[in-house]
């Protein structure tokens, strides 16, 4: 997404709470990779936060 030089990205689960879900498989939040790349990105998180969290309900990734 960087690369494409992506105006938004509209996230709904934030790293914290996808490193919970997934363990230690979820390095570096978006924002980050965003925030160093040089075109900038607008970020904008958690967005419909509750109803994200719940796509993972019942997923075990470790």
């Amino acid at each position: 997404m960087v690369w494409s030089k992506l105006g938004k990205l509209v996230y709904s689960v934030s790293h914290e709470q996808l490193a919970e879900i997934a363990g230690s498989n979820i390095m570096i939040p978006c924002k980050e990779v965003f925030e160093r790349s040089p075109h900038q990105t607008i970020v904008v998180g958690e967005l419909l936060n509750e109803e994200g969290l719940k796509a993972f309900d019942g997923y075990s990734f470790v």
